[in-house]
């Protein structure tokens, strides 16, 4: 579902093993970026929900957390042997440095657009 390119040329590094999930929290900057994906598909068209509404293109304001997770997330993210002990990364892993250790918990509805 999600374009190869656009997510090569957003998560371009080697993903890091960030063990206790407690550590796994995400930026701000990081959030941004996911937005960021979300305009740069959406504007080239190819942000297709293939969910409930059977081949929707979606705009970037149309697109929620839930679109996101099911066509970008859980594809990218899908378990495989690349050395980690799970077998899969998590997007945080994908995209951070390190260690996370998150100031606040965030409770989310991920209905709402992103």
């Amino acid at each position: 579902m999600m374009h190869e390119s656009v997510w090569r040329s957003n998560f371009s590094k080697k993903p890091v093993c960030i063990e206790h999930e407690e550590y796994r929290g995400i930026t701000l900057g990081q959030l941004k970026r996911i937005k960021s994906i979300i305009v740069e598909l959406c504007a080239d068209d190819n942000f297709k929900w293939e969910g409930g509404e059977c081949g929707v293109h979606l705009s970037a304001y149309d697109v929620n957390l839930h679109h996101f997770v099911a066509s970008v997330t859980k594809p990218a993210t899908k378990p495989r042997d690349e050395g980690h002990p799970t077998g899969g990364w998590s997007l945080v892993e994908m995209m951070a440095e390190g260690p996370q250790k998150p100031d606040v918990f965030v409770s989310h509805w991920q209905a709402r657009s992103a």
